[in-house]
């Protein structure tokens, strides 16, 4: 008899995932965990803080928001339960996209609020109690502020005490400092690195003007 050909296995299988959330991953296009997804899976799983640095691209989004729905996959209805902080409004927009893609088999729900639009729709969205926010902090503050988020439902963590101070207006306030703090600094990387390239680029091209051609014809 022909021998039956065997599904593939999903490298994320390993972790022993909710099957809807698998599905989710599975349509996300991840079949093996990248390199800082295998690093950060197992402890994130566990309830572990991370930490997580790698460049743009490489599966940081995915690193965090999986362990997130995978709590709420297996003890759903409480939320909101996870909230998840962004600097910028394209950033929250494309980590709430992802977060969607992986969440699509499941019935996990979840808001984008940030500054620049009417608050209107995403209070309506609140409303609705959903398990996941993505916000900025400008943004998530006036909410806080008005009454519409509350920082009660983030701090059922075991380990909440650490958490605390970072989950009330002055502690997002100070997260956001450091994190424009962050991107100031990088940003004045970028350029002391860009303009070490372009002196590096001139300095090649005065080289090859420097470089005698070589004679033709025979000796």
């Amino acid at each position: 008899m022909p021998e039956t050909a065997k599904r593939p296995i999903n490298g994320f299988a390993k972790f022993d995932l909710h099957p809807n959330l698998m599905r989710g991953i599975q349509n996300a296009g991840f079949d093996e965990p990248r390199p800082i997804q295998a690093a950060t899976l197992p402890a994130a799983l566990e309830g572990a803080d991370i930490l997580g640095l790698a460049q743009t691209g490489t599966g940081k989004t995915a690193g965090f928001a999986i362990p997130i729905l995978e709590r709420i996959a297996r003890d759903p209805g409480h939320g909101p339960t996870a909230l998840i902080l962004a600097p910028t409004r394209e950033l929250a927009s494309q980590i709430a996209e992802e977060v969607r893609t992986l969440a699509s088999c499941t019935r996990i729900k979840g808001v984008t609020i940030y500054g620049g639009v009417g608050q209107r729709p995403q209070v309506a969205s609140l409303r609705q109690r959903p398990d996941i926010i993505v916000a900025c902090p400008g943004r998530l503050l006036d909410l806080i502020g008005q009454g519409f988020v509350k920082l009660g439902n983030f701090k059922k963590n075991p380990r909440k005490g650490q958490y605390a101070y970072l989950l009330t207006p002055k502690g997002i306030r100070e997260k956001s400092l450091l994190t424009h703090s962050f991107i100031e600094r990088k940003r004045e990387e970028f350029e002391i690195l860009k303009a070490d390239i372009e002196a590096l680029e001139e300095e090649a091209g005065l080289a090859a003007e420097a470089t005698p051609a070589p004679r033709g014809g025979k000796q």
